[in-house]
């Protein structure tokens, strides 16, 4: 006897519902509508185990409901063990979240059949019920997330419904903006009914219900389109080399080059070693970032710039993994791949010093305009961080890069019409930024060094496609 009570037992604690206990019977009819609840809400978890991460969901839901709570003596099963809810929720299988995705479905019904065994047909009607009214619930909860629409249709035949909010909108001089040189003064005032689907910080829930609505319609007006579709990539692909190399390019020790692979959605950023005297490359490749294998299981992954360091054993390159264009600076180190740095919330540019001691980089303000250039040290905090320039006009932008000799960090603020360009040069310890040419009207240039000398295309003098000018270091600052 003992033996069989033993058994029974260990079925119940397995999750085997093939031969429920006494005690199981006996608190499913004490406490029938919190079992038919509890299980309603189980079916529910394992019906959206897709969307969700299960385990949390069902923790959050069934925890309040299984805390110890013992019952009355009278609640006792014949054979004086103690019966409660707690015992009977206690015996709901639970899975690990790597297998719940694939058993949602085989968990419901384990559920109901549980149910079935323990507490009679009606409580397992009453569960179903439950589990069906929840689920439309948790339907329309979700219909309400995306589309902001409950009973409404997302979309009609004509497109997406919308009612119109009239904003007005002034052009010219605002009082507190920055508005260019010379804004209209009295200002123009227009009505704009889509101007509240600005979203500079992409949180607005309702414009972005609005956009989810587009989506489908779109989805939905282009289905018949599809195989058109497939048809067209499946053309455009066939004149494509998707196994290709870029053509490489010597720098220091190393020839540098970028590969695609057919089926993979990123190049591979490679090196082989340099014959001594030549360009030609020579001996094993080396990897020395893999974009395939950096955005494995991302929704998105953009490498902007890859630089290694003047010495070749570190690379920095700049990742962005949200969509949003701010980038984060990653320095590795070439031989084991282990990363050393990370500056975060930067614009995507990075620029190494002289040696591997440093390296520049830009940051953005509030518009995304790149408008601070930074000098950060390996080894400190980016707390600790040297602002070197400021750009406060907001109708320039910032750009950094290195001149072909490795002399000279140029910051280029440049406009659609304008450009001024500030050099500083990282092979004397100490130096300042000085100006090549301060920025005037419609004159747009661009500077390289050499030698003693600075190249600069220019457009002024009214060249329209620009000339090439050279004007000694020293000069730098004169016209």
């Amino acid at each position: 006897m003992k033996s069989s009570r033993k058994k029974e037992l260990e079925a119940a604690d397995c999750g085997d519902f093939s031969s429920p206990t006494r005690g199981q019977l006996a608190a499913a009819k004490i406490h029938r509508p919190l079992a038919c609840i509890s299980a309603a809400a189980a079916v529910l978890v394992d019906c959206t185990a897709a969307l969700f991460r299960p385990e949390s969901l069902r923790s959050a839901l069934l925890v309040p409901l299984t805390n110890p709570r013992r019952t009355n003596a009278a609640d006792a099963d014949p054979n004086g063990q103690r019966a409660d809810a707690a015992d009977v929720l206690s015996r709901v299988p639970r899975r690990t979240p790597e297998s719940a995705r694939g058993t949602s479905l085989r968990g419901c019904l384990q559920h109901v059949v549980a149910l079935s065994k323990m507490a009679g047909k009606s409580s397992v009607v009453l569960a179903a019920a439950g589990a069906v009214a929840a689920g439309y619930g948790l339907y329309m909860l979700m219909r309400w997330r995306k589309y902001r629409v409950l009973f409404s249709p997302v979309f009609t035949e004509h497109g997406v419904p919308i009612k119109k909010k009239i904003y007005k909108v002034r052009f010219g001089k605002v009082e507190g903006e920055n508005r260019g040189e010379n804004p209209m003064d009295p200002p123009i005032i227009k009505d704009d009914d889509l101007y509240w689907l600005r979203d500079d910080k992409r949180k607005d829930h309702a414009v972005i219900a609005h956009l989810n609505r587009e989506n489908a319609y779109f989805e939905h007006k282009f289905k018949p389109l599809r195989g058109m579709q497939a048809a067209i990539y499946k053309e455009f692909v066939s004149h494509t080399k998707e196994t290709d190399e870029e053509v490489p390019y010597a720098h220091g020790p190393y020839v540098y080059y970028a590969r695609s692979v057919k089926g993979l959605s990123y190049p591979i950023h490679c090196r082989k070693s340099r014959k001594a005297g030549t360009n030609e490359p020579m001996g094993e490749e080396q990897i020395v970032l893999d974009h395939n294998i950096l955005g494995k299981g991302k929704s998105h992954c953009d490498v902007q710039q890859v630089e290694t360091s003047p010495d070749h054993t570190l690379l920095a390159f700049t990742v962005d993994l949200t969509g949003y264009e701010t980038y984060d600076i990653i320095v590795r180190d070439l031989a084991t791949g282990i990363e050393k740095e990370k500056v975060e919330g930067c614009a995507g540019q990075v620029v190494w010093g002289k040696t591997n001691a440093e390296f520049f980089y830009t940051t953005m303000d509030e518009e995304h305009r790149p408008h601070k250039v930074w000098r950060h040290k390996l080894g400190q905090p980016q707390t600790q961080d040297e602002c070197l320039l400021v750009e406060d006009d907001e109708l320039f932008w910032l750009d950094i890069d290195k001149t072909c000799s490795g002399r000279f960090l140029v910051m280029d603020s440049g406009s659609p019409t304008r450009s001024e360009v500030r050099l500083l040069d990282i092979e004397t310890p100490g130096a300042t930024i000085q100006q090549v040419q301060a920025r005037s009207e419609d004159h747009r240039y661009s500077v390289e060094h050499w030698g003693d000398n600075l190249y600069i295309i220019t457009n002024t003098d009214g060249c329209i496609n620009s000339k090439l000018m050279q004007t000694p270091v020293k000069a730098m600052g004169k016209r």
